[in-house]
């Protein structure tokens, strides 16, 4: 699968924005009005470059790595933006709709079994985990001998999922309702409703939504 368009544009963007930075460095450098020492001019000419050159090749990368994500996903839809630092266990379990924005340092962990689904245009905030699978805590028996339990995670269309949110395996969150910030979802979430707590519970719903 090649990079999604959107990507290859915002990463033309960059390349363009810090050409144009480097034209204005040199201009700068060779102004009559603006006057530098041999020593700087020769600074900005040779290290300016390579810095600039440095940055568009840290987002290459990126968008490699996340390119290199998106064709071991179960599914993947179009325009799906990750942020820096997101962690994805998993991937073949793991199947994202279209227009999808997952946050930094979020995790979705499936790597253990289960399955986790985010339909289309859901916005997960910052540092949210969603897990598909737990430990079995039976009493007297060492907790690294016992085995894992996996339930299917399913996250309907258009879900706003807050700063820091936990969502545990089995859970069903309904589309167009709203998880705040911190919350501990352990069981389903209904269509329109707005959740918070912990454990999460209703405490409004979506306005327009009856």
């Amino acid at each position: 699968m090649m990079p999604d368009i959107s990507s290859v544009k915002v990463l033309y963007e960059k390349f363009t924005k810090m050409t144009k930075k480097f034209i204005l460095i040199l201009r700068q450098a060779y102004s009559p009005v603006v006057q530098f020492d041999r020593w700087k001019k020769f600074s900005y000419l040779m290290f300016v470059p390579l810095y600039l050159l440095g940055r568009l090749l840290k987002n290459i990368y990126s968008m490699g790595k996340y390119s290199l994500a998106y064709q071991r996903l179960g599914h993947a839809g179009r325009n799906i933006k990750l942020d820096k630092n997101i962690t994805i266990c998993g991937h073949e379990r793991i199947m994202i709709g279209n227009d999808v924005f997952i946050g930094e340092g979020s995790i979705i962990d499936a790597g253990r079994g289960g399955s986790i689904t985010i339909d289309s245009g859901c916005e997960i905030a910052a540092h949210v985990r969603v897990i598909s699978w737990n430990h079995e805590m039976a009493y007297g028996e060492p907790l690294r001998h016992q085995e894992d339990t996996c339930k299917d995670v399913e996250i309907g269309c258009n879900v706003w999922i807050g700063f820091g949110v936990t969502i545990i395996p089995g859970v069903s969150v309904g589309s167009y309702s709203i998880i705040a910030a911190g919350a501990v979802v352990v069981d389903d979430v209904p269509e329109g409703s707005i959740v918070g707590g912990v454990p999460a519970s209703v405490v409004a719903t979506v306005n327009g939504y009856e």
